[in-house]
């Protein structure tokens, strides 16, 4: 008979743990508390780590149709100069730029194609070690195995009690948006920049541009921002002269938010493990919190698949994964803090020290840990 897994919510992580454990012969049922099957209308980077779960669950190709595959990344300091430009040639450090709804789009194609049963409207309210999903209303769902993919406020983390940080790593808000392009399609490049007290990148996106945008932190002007999920645009061209032609094509669908920063004591306890960013939420400064959920979801259906004892495998999971992700969610708080805490009389310094960095190789390896990182 068939070993079964409950999953509560049909983010990233938890479609990559539904294909990859239905396709290892697992019944799968995952319960997602939305009315419907959607994420938001952004852009996102995909990674080598990503790219390799993707393709091992038959989802890469759809992706790759839809994204932008990148080419080139610079990093620009408060004077517009070039502190970093790195060139990516085909197969080396591959990554690709797509819309968040085209990727969660392929894993819910692979999930059903690979048999996964999805419940929409059933939120998950708890678990239980002994391997039980409690969802709204008090039903309670058995299985060999639970994964808990309900995001920074997991109900599933916060009933086992294995959070031992919960919180924001700055006071900033970032701000994400999809504007239309104006001239031809060019290869896929990040362009990040870096201003006195923002920062903001654009990234390619076939016919459209993704923007990111990081606030200063307490910016009176943030909560309007916020409200009205627009920006500033007199502020933010200030800052960034060179890309008011970009700023002028901002409207009102920004989607602001903070940066997470989610800790916790283990991944897992008895028959129940937790992924994503219930586990492990980080800024998004590396773009690398939807690759370490996915990697370490196919992880997670390879080793229970081989293990006869659940309860045990887990423990053994995390202690093989969780250092990549850790060391990368360190780094991202580090990239993030080098943003937001530097003083502004000492700007010339932190673009000469950051012009030095990403020369050193070893840094450069520290960065890519999760990128490099091959499940199995």
């Amino acid at each position: 008979m068939a070993r079964h897994v409950e999953i509560a919510g049909a983010g990233i992580g938890g479609l990559t743990a539904a294909a990859a454990f239905a396709q290892r012969g697992w019944s799968v049922r995952v319960h997602e508390r939305a009315a419907e099957l959607r994420d938001i209308g952004v852009g996102t980077t995909i990674w080598a780590n990503g790219h390799r779960v993707l393709a091992a669950i038959g989802a890469l190709d759809e992706v790759l149709a839809r994204g932008n595959r990148i080419s080139r990344l610079e990093l620009f300091d408060h004077t517009n100069t070039m502190l970093r430009g790195d060139n990516f040639p085909p197969g080396e450090l591959q990554g690709t730029v797509a819309l968040r709804v085209d990727l969660h789009q392929a894993l819910v194609n692979a999930a059903r194609r690979s048999g996964v049963e999805i419940i929409l409207s059933s939120p998950a309210m708890a678990a239980e070690p002994e391997g039980v999903l409690i969802t709204e209303g008090g039903a309670r769902h058995e299985a060999d195995l639970v994964i808990g993919t309900d995001g920074y406020n997991s109900r599933v983390r916060d009933s086992l009690g294995l959070a031992s940080h919960v919180g924001f790593v700055t006071d900033a808000h970032i701000g994400r948006v999809i504007i239309p392009r104006v001239g031809p399609a060019e290869p896929g490049a990040i362009r990040e920049y870096w201003g006195p007290t923002r920062c903001c990148g654009v990234l390619s996106c076939g016919e459209q541009e993704y923007m990111f945008l990081s606030g200063s932190e307490n910016c009176p002007l943030a909560p309007d921002e916020v409200a009205n999920s627009t920006v500033a645009h007199a502020a933010w061209i200030a800052e960034f002269p060179h890309l008011a032609e970009h700023f002028s094509r901002i409207g009102t669908n920004v989607i602001w938010g903070r940066y997470p920063i989610v800790r916790c004591t283990s991944w897992s306890a008895g028959r129940v493990a937790i992924l994503g960013d219930s586990a492990h939420g980080m800024p998004s400064t590396l773009a690398q919190g939807a690759g370490c959920a996915m990697a370490n979801a196919l992880a997670l259906a390879e080793m229970a698949t081989s293990s006869a004892d659940i309860a045990t495998m887990l423990p053994e999971w995390e202690a093989r994964e969780r250092p990549v992700t850790e060391i990368t969610q360190r780094w991202a708080v580090l990239y993030l803090t080098l943003l937001k805490r530097w003083p502004n009389d000492l700007l010339d310094m932190r673009a000469a020290m950051t012009a030095e960095a990403f020369a050193s190789p070893g840094l450069v390896r520290h960065l890519t840990t999760a990128a490099r990182h091959v499940v199995g």
